[in-house]
């Protein structure tokens, strides 16, 4: 496991999400699929905001746009997180 997977599970436990993996894929974008547990990122996409983004999803699973509370939960993780 690579050090990005690595925080990448790291968040996910710290935010409650456990047994998730993230998976790496070639479609060119990325997914959250909630009930198999598991976030798809693209490999050009596999950063922590590409991350984060579909995080917010699964901790939001009944919201299903980019909404105000979509977006202030995404910002919020991003502040939390993004400790460059």
């Amino acid at each position: 496991m690579n050090p990005l997977q690595k925080q990448f599970i790291k968040i996910l436990k710290q935010e409650g999400l456990f047994n998730w993996e993230v998976v790496k894929i070639k479609s060119g974008g990325g997914l959250c699929l909630y009930n198999h547990k598991q976030i798809l990122l693209d490999e050009n996409n596999y950063n922590l905001p590409f991350f984060l983004h579909e995080l917010t999803h699964a901790l939001l699973p009944n919201i299903k746009n980019h909404n105000s509370i979509w977006a202030d939960k995404y910002t919020s993780l991003l502040v939390k997180y993004n400790k460059n």
